[in-house]
């Protein structure tokens, strides 16, 4: 008789810690703003030159300008395009772009990305 209570606790307090925890809109914007700045400094803002004259060292502390100011762009851009699925334990986010679309999984106050490809 003790087992299935335990067990019925247990599963309780797992379903309202994610409906608690159920990220919101704001959040996934947050998230994948901070991902696409970060995104920028790696892959854009990288220098291969070990040597750095003038005009390097001004491109790589002027793209590094545009990836921090480019947090909030993204971050309007995803609010326009995003759609939120909210199943109350968790929620689905699509990002839908002419071009690009994507899945996201919200649980637990994280993100898991579940599909990153092009239409």
């Amino acid at each position: 008789m003790k087992l299935p209570l335990i067990s019925l606790s247990i599963f309780s307090l797992f379903v309202i810690g994610a409906v608690v925890t159920n990220p919101n809109q704001k959040q996934f914007e947050q998230f994948i703003a901070e991902k696409g700045s970060q995104n920028i400094t790696e892959e854009i803002c990288k220098s291969n030159s070990k040597s750095m004259g003038i005009l390097e060292n001004f491109a790589s502390k002027a793209c590094t300008l545009i990836s921090d100011t480019s947090v909030e762009l993204i971050a309007r851009f995803v609010a326009q395009n995003t759609t939120r699925h909210n199943y109350f334990i968790f929620s689905i986010y699509e990002l839908n772009a002419n071009i690009y679309h994507s899945k996201t999984l919200g649980l637990f106050n994280n993100f898991i990305i579940l599909d990153d490809g092009t239409k």
